[in-house]
């Protein structure tokens, strides 16, 4: 994985993945339409994750990690009760979560990083 650096309190910012293409090796806009966590809420709201998203699921994107498992990155503006029931099903199958304000790359300071990995082995 080649991410770029990307820490606020050292003035370093990354480029957000979602808005801009080629930011680096492994890394990708928007999620898989098949696999991880995607289609997966799809399915818990009875939707196609081909044409419908969790309206938390905003500045999508993905990176692959060194042990070749993906990283799902959402940056929502805010988090309610919809989206923290969605991220509860989501560890109750398998995958870690973390919100972090500082990991934001759209809009530091406005948004935050919600990243969901896929647990080793589950």
């Amino acid at each position: 994985m080649t991410q770029q650096v990307h820490d606020p309190e050292e003035d370093q910012y990354a480029p957000c993945p979602h808005c801009r293409y080629n930011v680096g090796v492994g890394v990708a806009s928007d999620w898989h339409q098949r696999k991880g966590p995607g289609p997966l809420l799809a399915t818990r709201h009875s939707e196609d994750w081909r044409s419908w998203r969790p309206r938390w699921v905003d500045h999508s994107w993905r990176y692959r990690r060194q042990d070749n498992r993906w990283t799902y990155v959402a940056e929502p503006y805010d988090l309610d009760e919809d989206a923290l029931e969605d991220l509860a099903y989501l560890i109750e199958r398998g995958y870690s979560v973390e919100v972090t304000a500082w990991k934001a790359r759209h809009y530091p300071g406005h948004t935050l990083a919600v990243e969901i990995t896929k647990g080793v082995g589950t």
